[in-house]
């Protein structure tokens, strides 16, 4: 995607006056020395789209400037609305009883090559039984009713699998929105069955490959209600229990996340209702949003500039869900809904404003700060920075105009040495919005210039509806996000713990995150008290003899207090199993901590290196990763898990580590 170049501006001219002979009062600022939580993780985005529009694999080439964490699909198998292009010709049958399987659909292979040559997650939703095992009439609500035989159905779905897995590590989540479409109105069949169709599944696929995770079931708002049939419990409340009590009988029966869809609103009560059902004994369990479109009022255009303020809106609430993993945005491909729309017309793709706004997400630093101020009705705003950058988004969900006086306090010092460069994006009627007649991609300005005061008073102005972000950055930075994956190793999966509690009010989050973004090979991990823990971590295989890591914390002074622990973890896999692991770590943590079981991986450590306060800020820690391995391990596939820890700070903290194979 062809951008509009930076516009570099000489500290010397000055457009505008800086904030210091400035009367006027700011009615927003923000200020770039507080990093506070709620990160922009760049992973956090993922996307979604049934397997029904033909040029999805093609389209797939404008998916990596969004670098998103994960793709999740549906693999409907009893679809009887659409097509799907991924079971075209259909690839299971039954003959004289021998269940006979096809060769695996080039068109699925060519979308998931995309994927995986992108680093991003392959998620797809097994959903229907296969045609020789479909009841005899399917018709709503039950448009996915439960296999005539549970057993057959799963020993197909592990033969049509093997394929696909013997080439990509793969993320299943079974069935789709159960509470309607597996038995209608019947709930407690709907759990029973919902129950034994994911054991059986499991049990068949699983054993194929090391590198493939389970999860469930899509559910919608409706199973966070309380339903007679359970007494008043909700059906998530009975799905799990019943999962518990089979994993007692089934001890290598796994859940490694929670699936979820919402058009509809009711998003934060379904989430929290699932928290409530799981407790805290699966906080090694994160939640991912397979379908995901923001609630919108009828009268509202697809396609249009208020359609993308509403994504990003949903997008500054989600990243508060700390323990939701990835959101899929429905709709990737197709009609005006889509992010990219084709044209049958004129055979062209069309990137329409909520891509745009996506993009612009983008190009943000992660690390939130803290702002205050009054802003008008229906503009709201996030801010971030990094060493790089600083960056401001502004987003008009009202029909009215607007402009922003932004003070800008704290400017790191780096940005405002030398020349800089200023960029004030917009998105709305105007720009960036196709199907509202716009031609340019963006707006784009620059308007301003900030001396060594490190602040300055600049006028934002929003469209009512629209999007504007302002964007300083170093002069040399790269034009678009920046993307730094490993060059050698090959993702097989990522992990993320949830760092719930139990309060008088239910299981609630306790303000921890942990997020592995795979296409930049960063990791995100902070804390906002005491006892709070950050943990995340990816497994890869084809791992090389050596790392490096750079790591920046918000407060390295917290290092020097008792208790405090910053360090990246290695576990060398042998047979899918833990062989060893050390540690290399920051702060003052005591042998308990450290020998302490990790959420995965195995228990304790066997060799533990302390490290110098002074390699904080990005300095290079080589990770011998060879030097410390099992001689099994360095002869087979090289496979190890890299988990991030963050723990025993006195206070909020926010950690960034950065993995790379060039420059050892």
């Amino acid at each position: 995607m062809k951008l509009n170049k930076l516009i570099i501006l000489p500290v010397s001219l000055i457009f505008l006056l800086i904030s210091s002979f400035v009367l006027a009062a700011p009615d927003f600022e923000v200020d770039f020395s507080t990093i506070t939580n709620y990160p922009l993780v760049k992973s956090k985005i993922g996307f979604a789209r049934a397997l029904s529009h033909e040029k999805l694999p093609d389209s797939l080439q404008f998916i990596k400037a969004l670098s998103p964490g994960i793709f999740c699909s549906e693999i409907d198998f009893d679809d009887v609305e659409d097509r799907n292009f991924a079971l075209e010709p259909y690839p299971i049958e039954e003959n004289k009883g021998n269940i006979i399987v096809k060769n695996p659909s080039p068109w699925l292979l060519d979308m998931e090559r995309s994927l995986y040559a992108n680093n991003i997650k392959i998620l797809h939703q097994l959903i229907g039984a296969p045609r020789p095992y479909q009841q005899a009439v399917i018709k709503r609500p039950a448009i996915h009713p439960t296999p005539t035989d549970i057993k057959k159905s799963s020993i197909a779905m592990k033969l049509w699998a093997t394929p696909y897995l013997e080439r990509y590590p793969i993320n299943w989540s079974i069935w789709n929105e159960p509470t309607h479409t597996l038995a209608g109105n019947n709930l407690r069949k709907a759990a029973n069955d919902l129950i034994d169709i994911y054991q059986a599944y499991f049990n068949e696929i699983d054993p194929i490959s090391e590198y493939d995770t389970f999860g469930m079931a899509s559910f919608i708002a409706k199973a966070a209600e309380p339903a007679e049939q359970f007494q008043g419990r909700s059906f998530l409340n009975e799905v799990f229990r019943e999962y518990s009590e089979r994993k007692k009988n089934d001890p290598n029966l796994r859940l490694d996340y929670i699936t979820f869809n919402s058009y509809f609103g009711k998003r934060s009560s379904l989430l929290s209702e699932a928290r409530n059902s799981i407790g805290t004994g699966m906080n090694n369990v994160p939640l991912i949003m397979t379908q995901f479109a923001p609630y919108t009022e009828d009268n509202d255009k697809p396609g249009s500039s208020k359609h993308a303020v509403y994504y990003i809106d949903e997008l500054d609430n989600l990243l508060r869900e700390l323990d939701v993993e990835h959101v899929c945005f429905s709709y990737w491909v197709g009609g005006r809904k889509a992010f990219v729309n084709w044209n049958n017309k004129t055979g062209e793709y069309v990137l329409t404003p909520h891509y745009h706004a996506l993009y612009l997400y983008a190009l943000m630093p992660v690390w939130r700060v803290k702002d205050n101020g009054n802003l008008p009705f229906g503009v709201n705003a996030m801010a971030s920075v990094d060493e790089n950058s600083v960056a401001v988004m502004f987003w008009n969900k009202s029909n009215t105009d607007r402009t922003i006086k932004l003070n800008l306090k704290n400017i790191p010092v780096s940005l405002l040495s030398g020349k800089m460069g200023i960029t004030i994006y917009h998105i709305d009627k105007e720009h960036g919005s196709p199907f509202e007649g716009s031609k340019s991609p963006y707006s784009f300005s620059a308007k301003y210039t900030i001396e060594k005061e490190k602040s300055g008073l600049i006028d934002v102005d929003v469209k009512g509806p629209g999007i504007a972000m302002l964007k300083i950055e170093k002069q040399g930075a790269a034009a678009g996000p920046s993307y730094d994956s490993l060059t050698k190793a090959r993702l097989v999966r990522t992990y993320s713990y949830a760092d719930r509690i139990k309060k008088s009010a239910g299981t609630v989050l306790n303000g921890s995150y942990g997020y592995y973004d795979a296409a930049r090979a960063s990791a995100y991990v902070g804390v906002t008290k005491s006892d709070g823990k950050g943990i995340c971590g990816a497994r890869y295989h084809d791992l090389p003899d050596k790392l490096a890591a750079m790591v920046r914390l918000s407060k390295p002074d917290f290092l020097q207090q008792k208790g405090t622990m910053l360090g990246i973890r290695i576990d060398y896999i042998l047979k899918n199993k833990p062989e060893k692991s050390i540690l290399w770590r920051f702060g003052q943590a005591d042998v308990a901590k450290e020998s302490m079981e990790f959420p995965w991986g195995k228990r304790g450590i066997d060799n533990l290196f302390l490290l110098s306060n002074d390699l904080i800020d990005d300095k290079k820690i080589i990770l011998d990763i060879a030097g410390h391995a099992p001689e099994k391990w360095l002869a087979g596939k090289r496979d190890a898990i890299i988990s991030f820890w963050v723990e025993g700070m006195p206070g909020e903290a926010h950690s960034r580590f950065r993995l790379t194979d060039k420059g050892i």
